[in-house]
């Protein structure tokens, strides 16, 4: 694993954790809306519904999911913000904290760091290389012994 592909896994886990929290905001939304049985037709149409306790089930299985993926979030994140915390006060460290460990967006961290959003963009790869460099020096082996966890996306 490189120290773009570290930093990038970090990113990303937030992301998924965003779907993951608006998938149980869709799971709430059904269970409100679930319809109950016609029993006055002579017969039934199309397949078996989704009961409610199906719909809970569900639920309950995807906010375990989500609690296993903020845990790991949360670990790797503070992981990274005591690595990053490491490298010499400048644009590059502040570009990677708001960035990777703090999640905000190129317009956030322009006007946080009170430059354009392009050379914001521009300095996160110089950043990364500063944070692999970092890493190689100072901590050899420690990408080699990440292990991020792998959720099924069922």
């Amino acid at each position: 694993m490189t120290a773009a592909e570290f930093l990038q896994r970090i990113y990303d886990l937030q992301s998924d954790i965003v779907c993951k929290e608006d998938e149980i905001r869709k799971i709430h939304e059904d269970m409100t809306h679930l319809k109950s049985v016609d029993t006055s037709k002579d017969r039934v149409d199309g397949g078996q519904p989704m009961d409610l306790s199906d719909k809970v089930a569900n639920l309950l299985e995807v906010e375990a999911q989500l609690d296993a993926e903020w845990d790991e979030l949360i670990k790797w994140r503070e992981e990274a913000r005591k690595l990053i915390a490491q490298l010499e006060p400048g644009l590059s460290k502040s570009v990677l904290l708001l960035r990777i460990v703090n999640h905000r967006s190129w317009k956030q961290i322009a006007a946080i760091v009170h430059k354009s959003d392009d050379y914001c963009r521009h300095l996160l790869p110089l950043a990364v290389g500063d944070f692999g460099y970092l890493l190689a020096t100072r901590f050899p082996g420690f990408l080699d012994s990440v292990k991020f966890k792998q959720y099924s996306t069922k």
